[in-house]
């Protein structure tokens, strides 16, 4: 791990959000921590950040023409970004890693490991299979890593945890990880939007591409049904979804009973996604004597 120091940019989802208040805000949630984090004015828009029992000191520092706070830290230090993340998300701030040029994930559980230490053992290994860890579920061998073509991987955990109590043991590429986003700008869109897989063995058994909530039998539909697709378009600046309109597509597809879902969607033009999400919950259209269901899928799209 790098000596240089770490820093985050704490970047307003609204432009009018205002700066200073969320600054104090920050402060306010961290001076919650008494006995535990010190809060100390460095200047007027400045603060030093130190914790009980340890040498970690970090700075928070308000940069009013940009609206931006900036927090600097310990390469060791990853209480600091993990613990402002839980109050950024409340205030409308996202907070933007200037090592990887992303922003981090909504998940509070799914931490950033730019600054933190990782066993020596699975370090080894990663560098083995040539990828570099970027996320990682809190108290799991879930990780995330990137390979030299800027790929992220979803890592197999149960073979990570097996390569490291057996170190002389060998596994391939394919079964050590599989590539789930083309880059860690859309990882970190998917993942905000719930559809970035966290098991290895589901993930490689089951459709790509394809989150399905709803329990239905995408290869024959059960009865007739009712698919009203909303679309998202990747907004890289942002690393973001939005949810747009597109004349183009439908808004709404009929389905018979029997049919393959997917092979309907894509007849229907609605086939160059990222990934689909099929909504878990339904409503319900009268139809004659009969009702009938309606499900949405989100359609996330790339260009």
């Amino acid at each position: 791990m790098s000596t240089r120091l770490v820093t985050y940019k704490l970047i307003p989802s609204n432009h009018a959000s205002d700066a200073s208040g969320s600054l104090q805000k920050i402060i306010d949630y961290l001076l919650t921590f008494v006995g535990e984090i010190q809060v100390q004015s460095k200047s007027k828009h400045s603060y030093y950040i130190s914790y009980t029992d340890t040498k970690l000191l970090a700075t928070l520092t308000l940069k009013p023409k940009l609206k931006q706070i900036i927090l600097t830290c310990d390469p060791q230090d990853n209480l600091s970004v993990n613990l402002i993340k839980n109050v950024t998300k409340n205030i409308g701030l996202r907070i933007f890693n200037t090592r990887t040029k992303s922003f981090l994930v909504i998940d509070p559980h799914l931490l950033d490991l730019t600054a933190t230490n990782i066993d020596k053992a699975i370090v080894k290994i990663f560098k083995k299979h040539q990828l570099t860890p970027l996320f990682q579920y809190h108290h799991s061998l879930i990780f995330y890593a990137k390979d030299k073509k800027g790929q992220i991987h979803l890592v197999n955990r149960h073979l990570l945890e097996y390569l490291k109590n057996h170190p002389a043991e060998n596994a391939s590429k394919t079964e050590f990880s599989q590539v789930i986003a083309k880059n860690i700008g859309i990882f970190v869109a998917l993942s905000d939007r719930g559809v970035i897989p966290s098991s290895f063995y589901q993930f490689i058994n089951q459709p790509k591409k394809i989150y399905n909530l709803s329990g239905l039998n995408l290869n024959s539909l059960y009865k007739n049904i009712i698919i009203r697709p909303i679309y998202f378009h990747y907004h890289q600046d942002n690393q973001t979804f939005i949810q747009t309109d597109l004349p183009h597509l439908p808004d709404s597809i009929s389905l018979k009973k029997g049919q393959n879902l997917i092979t309907a969607l894509h007849k229907a033009k609605i086939k160059n996604y990222l990934t689909l999400k099929i909504a878990q919950d339904a409503t319900y259209q009268p139809n004659k004597k009969t009702l009938t269901p309606i499900f949405s899928i989100s359609v996330f799209l790339y260009t």
